[in-house]
């Protein structure tokens, strides 16, 4: 109530993504020239030669960059390594989560008997996501909601195959 009654005094907001804007315009019934789409500035990617080639594995490596709120959809991922057991019993998730502070997310781990397989490395600096993405097999990002996806465009930048929820957030950062 307090955002309604603050937007009838704003004369532009800001937003990340087009997404966004038309999520905002909907639900508090904002003209859409009221909304600007600015995009949030991403660092410079790495140049093409300091992109290492992932090294030669017969384990699959699983990366979830990713904070533990539960719009980011988590325990999917849990469900997709349970799942790929069959065909690659060794398939690791390294996940940006802190297992210490996120229980209930280890524990739904323990429960489909994956927890062994799932790597909770907390908060990463920003070199070495850049590390974990140039040798990871493949990015996931099942979130439900997201106002930018930076993520997103950081795999991308480092070459990494990416999965992603089919949402329209996903599709406008990218594309097919």
């Amino acid at each position: 109530s307090y955002l309604r009654q603050t937007l009838r005094s704003v004369r532009c907001v800001t937003v990340q993504s087009a997404d966004m804007k038309r999520r905002l315009c909907a639900r508090f019934g904002l003209n859409e020239a009221q909304v600007l789409v600015v995009p949030s500035a991403l660092p410079s990617p790495p140049a093409a030669q300091e992109l290492t080639e992932a090294p030669e594995r017969d384990e699959m490596t699983l990366l979830c960059v990713s904070g533990p709120a539960p719009h980011k959809n988590l325990v999917v991922l849990l469900d997709m390594l349970s799942a790929l057991e069959s065909r690659h019993a060794s398939a690791r998730l390294l996940l940006t989560v802190d297992g210490k502070t996120n229980p209930g997310l280890v524990e739904a781990a323990r429960r489909r008997g994956v927890v062994d397989r799932v790597d909770f490395l907390g908060a990463c600096e920003p070199d070495r996501i850049r590390r974990l993405s140039q040798t990871a097999t493949i990015a996931l990002q099942p979130s439900l909601l997201e106002s930018f996806g930076l993520s997103y465009y950081e795999s991308m930048a480092a070459g990494l195959p990416l999965v992603v929820s089919d949402r329209p957030f996903a599709r406008e950062a990218c594309g097919d």
